[in-house]
């Protein structure tokens, strides 16, 4: 619970309020990806904190916390690096400019990085298939039809952007 809270506080601490100068793609689909990712989540983990808890840990389920602790500072970093440029939309805001530093001068979407190691995090700690699969599954078609969505609007932005992926990785690093 504590590491759901800390995830949301992030969120909300960065986020930005909507700018009419901004340019929204893909609206309706956004919001219903959002939607149902969100709902995935409420459901499955208020089922999940509504069962009884066992008072030890396996080695799983704390792999699970480390996993959902460190994706915490890593969020920061992602929020941090993007500053005034984030929004929980996709959206193309004025003087949009490529990203560059802190983790995205390693890879391209680190939020979804983090956001699927939380979610990996969270089936693993509560050795559930139910709370690890239904929002692993929502968040990764969210991500799968987002990005190409991101990186075709970044590609307008800058002719740099092809170049920056020649060099980094979509969700992990480059080896």
């Amino acid at each position: 619970m504590v590491f759901t809270v800390g995830f949301v506080a992030i969120r909300a601490y960065y986020h930005q309020p909507e700018n009419e100068n901004q340019t929204e793609i893909q609206g309706t689909r956004e919001k219903w990806l959002a939607t149902q990712f969100s709902l995935s989540l409420l459901c499955t983990h208020g089922w999940w904190l509504s069962q009884p808890s066992s008072p030890s840990m396996s080695y799983l389920a704390m792999v699970g916390a480390l996993l959902m602790a460190c994706s915490l500072p890593m969020l920061i970093w992602v929020h941090h690096s993007l500053g005034k440029f984030f929004s929980a939309r996709l959206v193309l805001q004025p003087e949009h400019t490529i990203i560059q530093q802190g983790p995205y001068q390693y890879i391209r979407h680190p939020m979804y990085t983090v956001g699927f190691l939380y979610l990996i995090g969270a089936g693993l700690l509560s050795q559930s298939w139910i709370v690890g699969g239904v929002p692993f599954v929502a968040f990764s078609l969210l991500v799968g039809l987002r990005v190409q969505d991101e990186e075709t609007m970044l590609q307008s932005v800058s002719a740099e952007y092809a170049s920056y992926m020649k060099k980094t990785g979509r969700f992990l690093p480059k080896i």
